[in-house]
C-alpha cells in the first residue's frame, strides 16, 4: 500500500518504536535451585531447561534494550539469547 511513497510520520514512528524497544519476557525462578532465574517469551515457561524444573512464574515484563537489569546485567545479552534460543538463564550471586 505504501510502496514507493513515504509513510505518514505517526506510522513510521510507531513501527520504529515497536521494532527497537525490546520484547515482553516472562520471568521464572527455579524451585529446585532458587538462585536460578529463567527469562523466556513463552508465558508458560515450557521451553526452560528441565534440569532446573519445576519453574515458578513471577510474571511478564517488558525488557527494553539499552537498559540494565539488576542482578542480570545488560538487557542486550538477555534479548539476544531469547531471540536466538527462546530463553535466558541467570544465576543470582549471594550478597554478603
Amino acid at each position: 500500500m505504501w510502496e514507493g511513497r513515504k509513510l505518514p510520520i505517526g506510522l513510521a514512528l510507531r513501527r520504529q518504536r515497536n521494532h527497537v524497544d525490546g520484547m515482553r519476557a516472562y520471568l521464572f525462578y527455579s524451585m529446585k535451585k532458587p538462585s536460578v532465574f529463567g527469562f523466556t517469551k513463552d508465558r508458560t515457561g515450557a521451553n526452560l531447561p528441565g534440569e532446573h524444573a519445576p519453574w515458578y512464574s513471577l510474571g511478564g515484563r517488558r525488557i527494553l534494550s539499552g537498559t540494565a537489569i539488576r542482578g542480570v546485567g545488560s538487557a542486550e545479552a538477555l534479548l539476544a539469547a531469547i531471540s536466538a534460543t527462546g530463553f535466558y538463564i541467570a544465576v543470582a550471586l549471594a550478597h554478603r
